[in-house]
């Protein structure tokens, strides 16, 4: 499992926007970025549009883009974890796995 992996990239989004739901924080859309989610534009529209299509998240639109070869994702206002995204977190192998790599990730670095 390496950083820029999607599941990775998703587990960070959903994780994100459920911290931001316990808190009541807003969300800042800046969170959204390739950069900032240590991956490339493709796959952060790939992991967010993945998310949105399995119900994951919600407050996503497709927006298709000419001469680019994949769906964009906009982020509008009201991106939320959805109860479905908030079970998956919860529930899935993957997700706890990916949790645990991050957490060595960070005592690594």
């Amino acid at each position: 499992m390496a950083v820029g992996d999607l599941n990775v990239i998703v587990y960070k989004i959903l994780s994100y926007l459920r911290k931001c739901g316990t808190d009541g924080n807003e969300i800042d859309r800046n969170f959204f970025s390739a950069d900032n989610l240590q991956t490339n534009e493709r796959q952060l529209h790939t992991a967010l549009y993945e998310a949105y299509k399995n119900g994951l998240i919600d407050g996503v639109r497709e927006v298709n883009v000419l001469n680019c070869p994949y769906t964009q994702m906009k982020i509008m206002d009201s991106i939320h974890l959805t109860l479905k995204g908030e079970e998956f977190l919860k529930e899935n192998s993957t997700m706890n796995k990916v949790k645990e790599f991050l957490k060595d990730i960070k005592q690594i670095i």
